[in-house]
């Protein structure tokens, strides 16, 4: 399904349940949610459907609320969130990432990143995690061990979205470069890339690969470069999870099924 809505500036889905940041809000399922955050950039969900909140204050501080605490040990930013199934993964645009236990411990920083943290993945069975930055690489680490395993530079410019498949054999990542890719990452191979007409804003690969730019949706099979669906945004920004694409436009206009 397709969803317009106005002003957004995060948008996560888990079960049935969809958390919306706009610029002045954050709603679970239309209602409000409080938070202390200064400047919320994002929400996400756990794998068991917990709502994190994530943001904090440009050049000051990055922040996350998940599960009755908050940490705000970053720097800069927080830009994205992803979980395992007994930790998650914080990137900052201070360049680096924090890895916590589910109940806010502090587990590892890692660093590497040349510029800001967009992205980050973390493997269907959370042995792996990956990272993207606005330095145009893929990184790859041991989240268990803080090291880093892979740097992957093929890509162009900023790493805007990265997405794993379900069996976590493959990696998709959408860039500013137009390009979606397909990696095998633990060796780095490149697998293929389809061209977009526009930045690639979000990715998601719940068994074809969804991506997301401002100017279209498109859904491609999984094993080919083939566009099964394309939608028309409408020149919005717009985010994809799962299997539910989320439009984020100036107004609401309409719901597509």
């Amino acid at each position: 399904m397709i969803f317009l809505i106005a002003q957004i500036i995060g948008i996560a889905a888990g079960g049935d349940h969809v958390a919306v940041a706009k610029q002045d809000s954050v709603t679970l399922d239309d209602k409000a949610v409080t938070t202390s955050i200064a400047q919320v950039t994002g929400v996400a969900f756990s794998r068991d459907h917990k709502l994190a909140l994530f943001g904090g204050k440009p050049g000051k501080s990055g922040e996350i609320e998940f599960a009755g605490w908050r940490a705000a040990e970053h720097k800069d930013l927080v830009n994205a969130v992803t979980f395992a199934a007994d930790w998650l993964a914080t990137a900052s645009h201070d360049k680096t990432i924090q890895i916590r236990s589910l109940d806010g411990k502090l587990l590892k920083t890692l660093t590497g990143h040349a510029s800001a943290v967009v992205c980050v993945a973390a493997s269907p069975d959370g042995k792996t995690l990956v990272s993207g930055g606005a330095d145009s690489t893929i990184r790859v680490w041991d989240p268990a061990t803080g090291e880093l395993k892979r740097t992957i530079a093929n890509h162009g410019d900023r790493v805007n979205a990265l997405a794993w498949s379900p069996d976590g054999k493959f990696l998709a990542s959408g860039s500013r470069d137009r390009t979606l890719r397909v990696w095998q990452p633990e060796i780095g191979r490149l697998v293929r890339f389809v061209k977009h007409d526009a930045e690639i804003l979000d990715v998601a690969f719940p068994d074809a690969i969804i991506t997301a730019t401002v100017s279209n949706i498109r859904v491609i099979e999984a094993d080919s470069d083939k566009v099964v669906k394309e939608f028309d945004s409408g020149g919005r920004a717009m985010a994809v999870k799962g299997a539910t694409i989320l439009v984020a436009g100036d107004a609401v206009t309409s719901l597509v099924r």
